[in-house]
């Protein structure tokens, strides 16, 4: 095994994180991301390209809170032309709800067990609008996911922006709480008349399970922590709006909600991490003197 550790030193100093030279190159760095958004498992990752499980998550965990930086100030006055679909997505962490019945040394139930992802996209352009990991399938986190989503879009001629959900309570009550009289929220699932239901943001699911390792059923790939959980998930975000060809569109959904006019590759997604970084070296500051030795 190389000598692979991403980050061998790591030091904060009034804010600012300082980081040894000690670390892969920015095209294995940008290839190990490209295999994560890709559905590969961590442990693939770490045979694939030779380096320590350690340093994939340490990779995917700065990788992941640089997204949601980005995100957060990026996706910004998007355009609402026909509607925004909101669903949500089960998967669970370090192991289901029965395991924590069953043996409450196992984990505790408010930190593992299942999860709930609450996405929200775009019908027009697919862009994945909001993304919230809750522990609950609960009121609160329906508006939650709904607060986001209202400080992202803008709708034509101040009209009511059209919302379809599946048939939670919690989403009705959410959306006249959050948005009163300035959302219409329609609970109608897929059936036949696409245009009018949740059939794209379930469509949306679909892939978020076939691309990210950490939702695929019945695999032993899944999250052993909140922190991996959150991560994967902001960084798949990314990739998929900003870096990801839109079989449909051909272009990317960024690009389709004219958020922004090129498609990026994952070497944006290590930009994006470098860029709040700073690079410690060994030795004296420049312009340390040293008394001369007796």
């Amino acid at each position: 095994m190389n000598n692979c550790q991403y980050f061998s030193l790591k030091y904060e100093v009034k804010g600012v994180k300082l980081y040894s030279m000690n670390r892969l190159s920015k095209e294995k760095r940008a290839k190990i991301i490209k295999l994560i958004v890709e559905g590969v498992s961590v442990r693939s990752i770490s045979r694939l390209e030779d380096v320590h499980i350690a340093t994939v998550l340490k990779l995917l965990l700065d990788a992941g809170e640089a997204c949601k930086k980005f995100h957060d100030t990026t996706v910004r006055n998007v355009k609402i032309e026909h509607s925004v679909e909101c669903d949500e997505l089960w998967s669970f962490v370090h192991c289901k709800d029965a395991a924590i019945e069953k043996d409450e040394l196992i984990a505790p139930p408010e930190v593992h067990g299942s999860v709930w992802t609450w996405t929200s996209i775009c019908s027009t352009s697919k862009l994945m609008l909001s993304c919230y990991i809750s522990k609950e399938r609960s009121e609160e986190a329906a508006i939650t996911l709904f607060k986001d989503v209202k400080k992202r879009i803008v709708t034509q001629d101040s009209r009511p922006v059209t919302i379809y959900c599946d048939r939670l309570p919690a989403y009705t009550t959410a959306g006249q709480k959050v948005f009163k009289n300035t959302a219409r929220v329609i609970q109608e699932r897929k059936g036949r008349d696409r245009a009018n239901n949740t059939s794209y943001v379930e469509r949306s699911n679909l892939t978020v399970r076939m691309c990210n390792r950490r939702y695929t059923r019945k695999t032993n790939a899944h999250s052993k922590l909140m922190r991996n959980h959150r991560a994967a998930m902001h960084v798949f975000q990314t990739f998929y709006n900003f870096c990801r060809l839109h079989t449909t569109l051909q272009i990317s959904p960024a690009m389709a909600a004219k958020v922004v006019n090129t498609l990026y590759d994952e070497t944006f997604i290590i930009n994006l991490v470098d860029q709040d970084m700073k690079v410690w070296k060994h030795g004296p500051a420049k312009g340390t003197t040293y008394k001369k030795r007796a």
